[in-house]
C-alpha cells in the first residue's frame, strides 16, 4: 500500500513565524506557490497562504513591513504523517476540507507536502492497477482466448512494443490489423528467438507422408505436417527409438540445426528478412531451409536464409515457394486448382 512519504513533494519551503508578510508574499512571488509553512526551528507552528494575507492584513489594513506571519497565521494546523497511507490521508483532507496536507516524521519534523489533486491522481492510478487481469483459456479446437485489462501505464507499455512489429511487412501483407497485432504478440513472446516449444513427430510427419500421425505440443492441438516441418526448420533435434509397445529404447542427444556460429554468420549476410520487400530484422527471423533437411538439404549458408515468421509461415503453411536465383531470392505463389480434377477421357 503506497503511504504519503512515496508521493510528497519533499524539500518544502518555510518561512519563520517572526518574519514578515512581507517577507512571506516576497518569497511566495519568487517561488511561484501560495501555501508557506511556519516553522519555529524544526517543529512545525502553523500554515501561512496568501489568501490569510490578503484577508487578515491587507484587507484589514495592517502594515505588511511590520506585521509578522504570527498575527495572521491560522491558529490550527493539519497534517499527516509520512508513514500514513494515502488512502486515509485523502479522508482526512476531504473531512477538514483542505486542499493542501503537510506531512510530518515520527520525530514531528516537516519533511514534505501533498495537494488534494496528487492524492486524487494517485488513488485513481492504484484503483486502476489493482482492476488489472489477465485471462487465458484454451478453446475447443485448440485457439488460446485472451482478455484482459491493464492501467494506463501497463498498456502504454505493450502498445509501444507492439506497434512497431504490427506494421505492415513486405509484399502480399493483407492482413487485417487484428492479424498484425496477433502475430506481433507472438514474435515479442519468442523475443525475436526460437521459442522453448517441445513438438513430438514422427519421421512420417516431418516428410509429409500421407497417412502419417499429427505432431504433438503441449498446450495445442495436433499439428500439421506443414507446420512440423516449419518449427524444426530452426530447432534442436532430439532422436527418441520407441519400441512396439511405445516404451523409449534409445534417447540420442540434441542438436541445434541453425547454430550459433551458422546464426551469426546469416546475421551479417542477410542482415533482414530474406522475403522480397520484408524489413524485418535478422535478430526477429528464423532460419529457414530452402531444401527441408528432412528432404535431404543441408544445414549451411548456401541452403538457409532468414525469415520473418510470418513469411515462414506462408513458406510452409501458405504453400509459397522460395527459391534462390543468381543469390537472389524468388518467390513462387501457391498454385490454385478450381473446380474437380478432370477424369480420363
Amino acid at each position: 500500500t503506497m503511504q504519503l512519504k512515496d508521493m510528497m513533494t519533499p524539500g518544502v519551503e518555510v518561512i519563520a513565524p517572526e518574519a514578515s508578510i512581507y517577507e512571506a508574499a516576497e518569497k511566495m512571488r519568487h517561488l511561484d506557490i501560495g501555501p508557506l509553512p511556519v516553522c519555529e526551528g524544526e517543529r512545525l507552528i502553523g500554515l501561512l497562504t496568501d489568501r490569510d494575507i490578503t484577508v487578515r492584513a491587507v484587507a484589514a489594513g495592517r502594515d505588511p513591513l511590520t506585521t509578522q506571519v504570527r498575527e495572521v497565521m491560522p491558529p490550527d494546523v493539519v497534517y499527516g504523517c509520512d508513514d500514513q497511507e494515502i488512502q486515509d490521508a485523502a479522508r482526512l483532507m476531504a473531512q477538514d476540507q483542505i486542499r493542501r496536507l503537510l506531512v510530518l516524521n515520527r520525530r514531528k519534523q516537516l519533511v514534505g507536502m501533498v495537494t488534494f489533486g496528487d492524492l486524487a491522481v494517485r488513488v485513481e492510478q492504484e484503483r486502476l492497477v489493482e482492476e488489472r487481469s489477465l485471462r487465458m483459456n484454451t478453446a475447443e479446437d485448440g485457439c488460446l482466448l485472451i482478455t484482459g485489462v491493464l492501467d494506463p501505464v501497463g498498456g502504454a507499455a505493450v502498445r509501444s512494443a507492439l506497434e512497431p512489429l504490427a506494421r505492415p511487412s513486405g509484399g502480399h501483407d493483407d492482413r487485417t490489423r487484428e492479424q498484425r497485432l496477433a502475430d506481433a504478440l507472438v514474435e515479442l513472446a519468442s523475443g525475436g528467438k526460437p521459442a522453448e516449444l517441445h513438438v513430438t513427430a514422427t519421421v512420417e510427419t516431418l516428410k509429409g507422408l500421407a497417412g502419417a500421425p499429427a505432431g504433438e505440443m503441449e498446450f495445442a492441438m495436433p499439428l500439421s505436417s506443414a507446420t512440423v516441418q516449419r518449427l524444426s526448420c530452426d530447432c534442436s533435434v532430439m532422436r527418441v527409438i520407441l519400441d512396439g509397445k511405445s516404451l523409449v529404447i534409445d534417447v540420442g542427444r540434441s542438436k541445434r540445426l541453425v547454430d550459433g556460429a551458422l546464426r551469426k554468420v546469416l546475421a551479417v549476410r542477410d542482415k533482414h528478412c530474406q522475403w522480397p520487400g520484408c524489413d524485418r530484422p535478422a535478430s526477429w527471423c528464423d532460419g529457414h531451409h530452402l531444401v527441408h533437411w528432412i528432404d535431404g538439404g543441408d544445414t549451411n549458408l548456401e541452403n538457409c536464409v532468414l525469415l520473418c515468421k510470418r513469411h515462414h509461415r506462408m513458406v510452409h503453411e501458405g504453400r509459397w515457394k522460395l527459391i534462390k536465383v543468381d543469390s537472389q531470392i524468388v518467390t513462387i505463389a501457391p498454385m490454385v486448382t478450381f473446380g474437380l480434377p478432370r477424369g480420363p477421357d
